[in-house]
């Protein structure tokens, strides 16, 4: 026998859960998207702090306008790109993360910084709940 839950228009758990529905539902969209525009691709989804993300890794190959080398033709150059799509908790929409590198070479090590950068990502206000939206929050030692 199957067991209805009804829960009143409104209520925060409803509204929670369907949020982290919402969230969930667009990531899986817009990997398959990915996977289908990026054959080559590294893609998956990724659970942030925030919540969850999906993760875009590709080689591109670039034509430099070798004008800006004081040169008459195009530089060819591989670069690596990765792009974090984190659907907003606070409505609809997402924010899209970009970086890209030629220096292929130290990847790991972008990735390590990118890690940290993506695990700040934070719908809250800067400097707490407690901080009203006029007040700044006080400068520490050696931040002047």
């Amino acid at each position: 026998m199957a067991t209805t839950v009804v829960t009143r228009f409104g209520d925060r758990r409803h509204v929670d859960a369907c949020r982290r529905s919402d969230q969930q539902g667009s990531a899986t969209r817009t990997a398959a998207q990915w996977r289908e525009l990026y054959p080559d691709a590294e893609v998956g989804l990724v659970m942030l702090p925030y919540g969850i993300s999906v993760l875009c890794i590709r080689d591109e190959e670039l034509l430099i306008p070798g004008v800006l080398f004081g040169l008459d033709d195009p530089v060819p150059a591989t670069v690596r790109q990765v792009q974090f799509n984190v659907p907003l908790k606070t409505g609809p929409g997402s924010g899209l993360f970009v970086f890209m590198t030629q220096d292929i070479d130290h990847w790991t090590e972008y990735l390590d910084l990118l890690s940290g950068i993506m695990k700040s990502v934070s719908a809250e206000e800067p400097g707490g709940a407690g901080t009203s939206r006029g007040e700044q929050p006080q400068a520490g030692p050696g931040t002047e």
